[in-house]
């Protein structure tokens, strides 16, 4: 019986890799961060597709052709930062050194360079255990990484944009999580230490789409209606509330069940009751909880985002509110029109 965690996170990366990767391609704008980003997720996608398969079919000539999205790493890493911090392609001898480096460890895979010819049993997970290039590997991702992390420390040292330096934490807090789940599989795959007998790699890069997700949305890593535009906004309300009800209703079964020993019709009918009426005040809790999380706080206090009923507004001629409201709307607009203020040292 093969264990649900061996296929299961990798999967479930795989799938939420690929949704971001085409998200991002068939929603944003063509330029460096996009790119780089849609590749990163691309990339993700094809090595846990692939962990997948190896977690059903021990063989490795999957995990060889499932390296290859890690070894794409090389050349997105290279243009990384100065895609995500200036959105603009790295430097040509770099992106020439890059490719290179990536060729060369693809030609790699076809022999015995990056893995040993047999797998190892590891308690009933098969690892495919490094072979005489993986260190070098590892090394060029360690500078690509070191590199990285120097250039968002410098960012959010020097960075007088309050919101460019926390999008930067987001950032490096993925990076951080990444490096110490990469750590963990080559030490794995070269048997010296491990907590987990199988690789987890995956879920740094689950948390890495999810991170760039929620710095989408909070800090504009990418266009804001790349997001919006598509409801991913009312997407979470939506879920949110359907996960209120269901517990709400689930709650209020249990407890008439179990107390009042009620299991007729209109007894399962009294939670959807209490849901219905209650609809409306728990959709607001939502939304100002999401407001809480994706909105400045010199906005989500204002009028605007709490819902307005524009129809009573109109249809009640509340025209002092109803102006009150536009001014709101002006003073975002101004906010967002505002240039970002130059780092410091420019």
């Amino acid at each position: 019986m093969i264990a649900v965690s061996t296929w299961m996170s990798p999967l479930v990366t795989a799938v939420v890799s690929l949704f971001v990767g085409i998200f991002i391609t068939l929603r944003a704008r063509r330029r460096p961060t996009t790119v780089v980003i849609a590749g990163i997720a691309v990339a993700s996608a094809f090595y846990n597709f692939f962990r997948t398969l190896f977690a059903w079919d021990p063989e490795l000539l999957l995990i060889k052709v499932g390296w290859a999205g890690a070894i794409l790493l090389i050349p997105l890493l290279a243009e990384f930062p100065d895609a995500i911090l200036d959105d603009r392609w790295a430097r040509p001898r770099t992106r020439r050194l890059a490719w290179v480096a990536a060729a060369w460890f693809l030609a790699q895979l076809h022999g015995d360079g990056m893995f040993l010819p047999t797998l190892e049993d590891m308690g009933g997970n098969r690892i495919a255990l490094a072979g005489p290039w993986m260190p070098l590997y590892a090394g060029v991702m360690a500078v690509l990484l070191v590199r990285l992390g120097y250039r968002l420390v410098r960012e959010w040292w020097s960075g007088a944009d309050e919101m460019r330096r926390r999008r930067v934490e987001f950032i490096l807090l993925g990076e951080v999580f990444y490096c110490l789940c990469a750590l963990h599989d080559m030490l794995l795959r070269h048997q010296l230490f491990w907590v987990f007998p199988f690789p987890i790699v995956d879920w740094a890069a689950l948390a890495f789409m999810f991170i760039v997700l929620y710095a989408t949305m909070r800090y504009r890593l990418l266009d804001l209606d790349v997001v919006l535009s598509i409801g991913v906004f009312y997407s979470l309300l939506t879920v949110g509330t359907a996960v209120v009800y269901n517990g709400v209703e689930t709650l209020l079964e249990s407890l008439l069940e179990r107390n009042l020993g009620m299991q007729a019709w209109w007894a399962a009918l009294l939670p959807a009751l209490v849901v219905a009426v209650s609809f409306g005040p728990l959709q607001k809790l939502i939304h100002w909880l999401i407001d809480r999380l994706f909105l400045p706080a010199g906005l989500r206090e204002r009028e605007l985002f709490r819902g307005p009923n524009f129809q009573y507004l109109v249809l009640d001629r509340r025209v002092a509110e109803l102006k009150a409201l536009r001014d709101d709307l002006d003073q975002v607009i101004s906010r967002l029109e505002a240039p970002a203020p130059p780092p410091e040292g420019s």
